[in-house]
């Protein structure tokens, strides 16, 4: 179990990490969360939108006295041309009003409730939950959702609900075309059924695999279709997760409640507070977010130039990592037994697009360091390779013109690139930031904060690098 330092300078202990914390009733709403309706007109970021037909719910509901209901669980509904006969999703029931369905968020949970929607004596509220649970690197790297419903039934009879989830073999753009996709089932013996779907991508980009699932219980049936018709015009690994997850789910439940819980009814705070605390840290996860497993970068052949080179990092005292030699590639600076946790890249927007933009990470990094400390020094151990890289490859900046190297050597670098990340630095292209007087100093402050927070002091190894900057 790992600790950090508090406020105070002292010593924390992570319990909310220990698994025998109290269950949540999954039904339950959070006592604060961001609200909307469901039905409201909120502009949503194209980059966080989804088609109709990539992915849907749907419910049934039927009543011994032969009342039945259904609708699609979306207040919107896809256009139909008047004259169409089509057969596919478009013919569904779009019921829903969503007057009395809201949406809750606190990330990385959100709940939608639906009061008396489709069946006025029903309510439904899906509870959505991704693992985001600080310093548990494990299950905080696992592409997965879980989507729990819990229906509560205040109607004289007894109702039998069907619940219909969807996910379309598409990875954007026109791959949902390409064709030559294949999706297989398989039940497990703990009673998880796992559609698997192998996606084809367009463009000759490589394939993609996603999975589905759903746990039986006794009072629970579960059946698949591993294929049906979405327009009227027109193994093992996975499964295996998916298994595991769907049951694992309670603890990440256990672990983010009791981690958020003393902040949440910290009195001192006004009520916004915490709600923007948590729901802003969606962007650790969301935006454009890339953690790999630590393997060594593969250099994309169109951005080798000859003329790029490092230092050795042995005359700088680093140790005797093997090095590339044109690279900001962070893992060559790991002493011997450290772990290497892989490394971390995120945008600096979502229409801002550069990785790890040092000046703006100055800031987020605060809740990088409290909540994944690794991948934090991880980031710092980039930006200390980097630091030693040399590219005199000369690029045109737009504030005057002017054609500047790419990356000096002893400057620490704007972002760690786009393209070609890690090898070809400084996709920021207005000024020539090898002049700008604040990276080189966040760099020290910050390489001093993690080590005094984190206890770490193999992060002074990268102090060797001082005689470098500018």
């Amino acid at each position: 179990m790992e600790n950090t330092i508090n406020e105070n300078g002292e010593k924390e202990n992570h319990s909310f990490l220990d698994s025998s914390v109290q269950k949540v009733d999954p039904g339950k709403l959070p006592s604060l969360s961001w609200q909307r309706g469901l039905n409201s007109n909120g502009n949503v970021p194209q980059a966080f939108s989804i088609s109709f037909r990539e992915i849907m719910h749907m419910v049934f509901v039927s009543r011994p006295n032969g009342k039945k209901f259904s609708t699609v669980l979306c207040s919107s509904r896809p256009e139909i041309p008047k004259e169409s006969r089509s057969s596919g999703i478009e013919s569904w029931d779009w019921n829903l009003e969503g007057e009395k369905c809201t949406y809750h968020a606190l990330f990385p949970r959100a709940w939608t409730t639906y009061e008396g929607e489709p069946d006025p004596e029903l309510k439904i509220v899906c509870r959505q939950i991704s693992p985001f649970i600080p310093h548990n690197y494990k299950e905080s790297s696992f592409p997965v959702s879980v989507f729990t419903f819990t229906l509560s039934n205040h109607g004289r009879t007894s109702a039998d609900v069907t619940l219909l989830f969807t996910w379309a073999n598409s990875v954007g753009g026109d791959s949902g075309f390409s064709g030559h996709h294949l999706n297989s089932k398989i039940v497990k013996e703990d009673g998880v059924h796992v559609v698997t779907l192998y996606h084809k991508s367009a463009d000759r980009q490589p394939p993609l695999t996603y999975a589905i699932a759903a746990q039986e219980t006794p009072d629970v049936h579960v059946s698949e279709c591993p294929c049906f018709l979405i327009s009227g015009n027109s193994q093992g690994s996975l499964q295996k997760i998916c298994g595991m997850k769907l049951k694992g789910a309670a603890n990440w439940e256990s672990q983010i409640e009791a981690w958020q819980r003393p902040i949440l009814e910290d009195k001192r705070l006004p009520e916004w507070y915490p709600i923007t605390l948590f729901n802003e840290l969606y962007y650790l996860n969301s935006g454009g977010t890339v953690w790999t497993d630590g393997s060594p970068a593969v250099q994309s052949l169109a951005a080798i130039w000859e003329r790029k080179f490092s230092l050795d990092r042995s005359s700088a005292d680093l140790g005797n990592a093997s090095v590339n030699s044109n690279s900001g590639f962070g893992t060559n600076l790991l002493q011997s037994g450290e772990e290497n946790i892989g490394q971390f890249l995120y945008l600096e927007g979502s229409e801002y697009l550069m990785w790890n933009t040092y000046d703006v990470h100055f800031y987020s990094s605060f809740a990088l360091l409290m909540l994944f400390p690794k991948l934090e020094l991880s980031i710092q151990r980039d930006f200390a390779a980097a630091v030693m890289m040399h590219d005199p490859t000369r690029k045109k900046v737009m504030n005057d013109g002017k054609l500047v190297p790419r990356k000096v050597l002893g400057a620490v670098p704007h972002d760690t690139g786009l393209n070609d990340p890690w090898f070809e630095l400084n996709a920021y292209n207005l000024f020539d930031t090898a002049r700008w007087k604040d990276l080189n100093s966040k760099f020290v402050l910050q390489i001093y904060r993690d080590v005094v927070a984190t206890g770490d002091k193999s992060l002074l190894k990268l102090f060797g690098l001082r005689y470098m900057l500018q």
